[in-house]
């Protein structure tokens, strides 16, 4: 079972991507804290 992360990684899951490296990638929560 893959988690919510692996999802996001390989596209099955839609994000905004901030950044992204060799090692990191940075992406936008779908409900920040206020």
């Amino acid at each position: 079972m893959a988690s919510i992360f692996s999802k996001i990684i390989e596209g099955s899951i839609p994000s905004i991507q901030i950044d992204e490296t060799e090692n990191e990638i940075a992406f936008l929560d779908i409900m920040p804290c206020a």
